[in-house]
């Protein structure tokens, strides 16, 4: 019996390798193809490539960053027009939207793309920033995808290949180690080591004009493509956006902590961010005072060395410092920015309901800790000056003082009298009155 089990056993062994070896070409051949598979998702769904997530703007709210679609509206209004221009019933007579020179922040444009460049995207759209599009608008659209010889899918934009309230003036982020090239490159730009490059290399950007409260933003969009770049490409796309400052980032950094050494208490730095320079040319604004018609503004920020305790945390996690600079003259310490973390269980209704005369009190008691202003400022009057309410329902009034140099704003939780944010503006450059978080 034991040797009838073990004969029986040998030829299952022999059974099984036969059928390992009669499938092992169709293993392989399956390897192969996924192998092969996987190649082709390199090219179309690359590391580089953005997600081609697609929410109703009208529905989620993505925090400023591009809305990359039709609203559900503009959907059901553009299939209508597109069945009416296929069936001859409406026509579009208005100028080409391809390619334009540039776009402002209530334009639709449309801008061919190389496919071996852009993970087979042919074309990118950008659709007006803040405001719903019009039936001319929609045609254009419509007429543009017909011009190009391209069957358009209203419901095939996304973020590869569309643009809505564009905040990030590029298709994609550069991955890290683009980043460090490109650090290195801006860097060389600003020091006035790096002027112009000879190269073949060729890149594609568009102005973007985007309306501020201060005026316009021009800006270059910059098409990134969804492959690994070079450092001539990169040298490109940073020679649009960059040029010589007269004084380095590390000297407005350095400035900007000193000033606010004599100023206020802050946690130790862990970690400092770039430093970003904007070019503002002032129009019909309630944000800056100015003589000149333009500003250059500068954007530091920082980490601060931070711990939570309990829900809502009793000092700031990080800092952004803003310098403003009339041509000609040296940058100026304008504006702070301090953010407090808080965990995602904090609701500020969990606690009883509060005062404006203890909200007061707190922001009085606040500032004793914080700020090392002269004791005369520091006695100045604190006023509720608005109410706001986040997305997760808590009620936050924005307090502030005034002291002969500063404007400071604070924004507390209306319960539990946490703080969530701080802003010092300079009376010297920001009119006074609402600034919400503008800077």
């Amino acid at each position: 019996m034991i040797r009838h089990m073990n004969i029986l056993c040998s030829w299952k062994r022999i059974l099984a390798t036969a059928l390992v070896l009669v499938l092992l070409p169709c293993c392989v051949l399956a390897e192969s193809t996924a192998e092969n598979k996987a190649e082709t998702e390199t090219i179309y769904y690359s590391l580089y490539t953005p997600e081609a997530a697609a929410e109703d703007p009208e529905v989620n709210d993505r925090d400023g960053f591009s809305y990359p679609r039709l609203t559900n509206l503009e959907l059901a209004r553009i299939k209508e027009l597109q069945a009416a221009m296929k069936n001859g019933k409406a026509a579009y007579s208005g100028p080409s939207i391809i390619n334009l020179p540039s776009v402002e922040s209530s334009d639709v444009a449309v801008y061919t793309l190389n496919p071996e460049d852009f993970s087979g995207e042919t074309c990118y759209v950008f659709l007006p920033d803040s405001r719903a599009m019009s039936d001319a608008q929609l045609m254009a659209l419509l007429a543009a995808f017909e011009e190009l010889g391209i069957d358009f899918d209203p419901d095939s934009l996304n973020d590869r290949n569309c643009c809505r309230h564009c905040n990030i003036l590029e298709t994609r982020y550069l991955r890290a180690a683009e980043q460090d090239r490109m650090d290195k490159i801006v860097a060389q730009i600003r020091s006035g080591e790096l002027k112009s490059i000879s190269t073949d290399a060729k890149v594609m950007s568009v102005e973007k004009i985007t309306h501020r409260t201060w005026g316009y933003d021009h800006k270059h969009f910059q098409f990134y493509p969804y492959r690994s770049m070079t450092d001539e490409e990169l040298t490109l796309f940073a020679l649009e956006n960059e040029s010589i400052w007269e004084t380095s980032s590390e000297e407005i950094k350095a400035d900007g902590l000193q000033t606010l050494s004599k100023m206020i208490r802050l946690p130790q730095i862990s970690n400092e961010e770039g430093c970003s320079r904007t070019e503002l040319n002032l129009g019909n604004h309630d944000l800056y005072i100015s003589d000149s018609d333009k500003l250059i503004k500068y954007e530091s920020s920082f980490f601060l060395k931070n711990r939570m305790n309990g829900s809502v945390s009793k000092t700031p996690s990080t800092l952004e410092m803003y310098h403003l600079q009339v041509p000609g003259a040296q940058p100026e310490l304008a504006c702070i920015a301090l953010f407090y973390p808080y965990s995602g269980s904090f609701m500020d209704n969990d606690y009883p309901e509060s005062t404006e005369k203890a909200q007061i009190a707190a922001a009085q008691k606040w500032a004793q800790d914080n700020l090392l202003l002269p004791d005369a400022d520091l006695q100045q009057e604190w006023i509720v000056q608005t109410i706001d309410t986040d997305m997760n329902g808590n009620k936050k009034v924005q307090l502030v003082m005034n002291t002969p140099d500063w404007e400071i704003d604070l924004w507390m939780y209306a319960n539990s009298l946490d703080l969530y944010e701080c802003r010092i503006y300079s009376r010297k450059w920001y009119d006074p009155g609402q600034k919400w978080f503008w800077s």
